[in-house]
């Protein structure tokens, strides 16, 4: 589902093709998605659309055979084949290769949501500058590094708060698997994160709103429900990259898991919340601005009326009265958004929550489960 696009005339022809040009390239995700990048270039090359279900099933494919050839090349490397946790990867391989194809349209449609407010603006220079940030932080050599920086730092915490365990051993393929998880949980976080940080041009420019209640466009409430349901996703996407990583963990380090997934949990809320709050402010600005624009001219022929309201004849009083009406009207219109779209926001940073606790419990429940199954096996044995 596209955004509602604007016709040809209201805008010009030149300003709506950079609007499409502009919104086309942010909702193709495979611009900027390492896996999807990867995956959908391969198809195409092949003359296959990665969204049909040839191509979803070959994604699936190339998504799995990504996930288990490096860290079973690492493993045949270190031989660690007796203690490789082979089935555990087989299964994180198996549901990442099945999300990475099913999440794609759901997250695209709420995108193309959010961006039907960039689709409306009414400037050129705005429309360029939009562009060239696009092109700028949304490629696909610019998240592989910053979400590699990620990964590898976050792997140095998890080293650091390890070092006193003497008793605690990772394989080296669980180690690589963990790696392309954490740099996933980076990738995404960082997307959402960076959408924050466009909202500071978005501000600065004019759009084609409601005039009488700006707040009220269609194009400004497409684009709250597209950030409400692009924050759902992506912290449900993250959640679940980050179980991945805690059942590459070990099961008795119960304690290493609390801190790891604390930690992957509060940057899956800063760059959501960031992401989805950010733009709202920008929303406000926009909204204000057009306020002012509306009334501006109203307030100007008000005056000159007003000026000599004794001597109207009675069109002009009529005219007085209706712009008056229409000025009020535009003056009490909302400024900012409802409590309740603050609260869908909230809504989304529920599911880490639940996540998180979940998680945890499992953990402590499968060490529990394996720690009972053991002293049964010792006592059998008259160990």
């Amino acid at each position: 589902m596209k955004p509602t696009r604007r016709p040809p005339e209201t805008r010009g022809e030149e300003l709506v093709a950079l609007a499409d040009q502009y919104v086309e390239r942010h909702r193709a995700m495979e611009n900027y998605i390492w896996a999807w990048y990867t995956t959908f270039n391969v198809l195409r090359r092949l003359g296959i659309d990665p969204l049909s279900w040839q191509g979803r099933l070959l994604s699936v494919t190339l998504f799995g055979i990504i996930f288990l050839t490096l860290p079973l090349l690492v493993t045949a490397l270190a031989g660690q084949w007796a203690t490789a946790p082979l089935r555990t990867w087989v299964v994180i391989a198996i549901v990442f290769s099945l999300l990475g194809i099913i999440i794609y349209r759901p997250t695209q449609n709420a995108l193309d949501r959010f961006l039907s407010l960039h689709h409306v603006m009414a400037e050129e220079a705005g429309l360029r500058r939009l562009t060239a940030w696009d092109k700028r932080w949304y490629d696909v050599r610019t998240t592989i590094s910053i979400s590699t920086l990620f990964a590898l730092t976050i792997l140095g915490v998890v080293y650091l708060l390890q070092r006193g365990r003497a008793n605690l051993s990772i394989p080296a393929g669980t180690v690589v698997l963990g790696t392309m998880l954490l740099y996933q949980v980076g990738e995404i976080s960082y997307t959402i994160f960076m959408l924050g940080l466009e909202s500071r041009i978005l501000a600065g420019y004019d759009y084609e709103l409601y005039r009488l209640s700006p707040i009220d466009s269609v194009a400004i409430q497409r684009s709250i429900r597209g950030s409400n349901q692009l924050g759902l996703w992506i912290c449900l996407i993250a959640t679940v990259f980050i179980i991945g990583f805690l059942f590459l963990l070990p099961t008795n380090e119960s304690t290493l898991t609390r801190q790891i997934t604390s930690i992957l949990l509060a940057v899956a809320y800063l760059a959501t919340g960031f992401g989805v709050l950010v733009p709202r402010w920008a929303i406000k600005e926009i909204v204000h601005a057009e306020k002012e624009r509306e009334m501006a001219p109203l307030q100007r022929r008000l005056d000159a009326l007003s000026a000599r309201v004794r001597e109207l004849s009675e069109a002009e009083y009529q005219e007085l009265m209706r712009l008056k009406e229409t000025h009020d009207i535009i003056r009490d219109s909302p400024n900012v958004l409802p409590l309740s779209t603050v609260g869908q926001l909230f809504s989304t940073l529920i599911i880490p929550t639940l996540a998180f606790l979940v998680a945890v419990a499992g953990e402590v429940l499968l060490g529990n489960l394996l720690k009972s199954t053991l002293i049964q096996n010792l006592t059998s044995f008259g160990l």
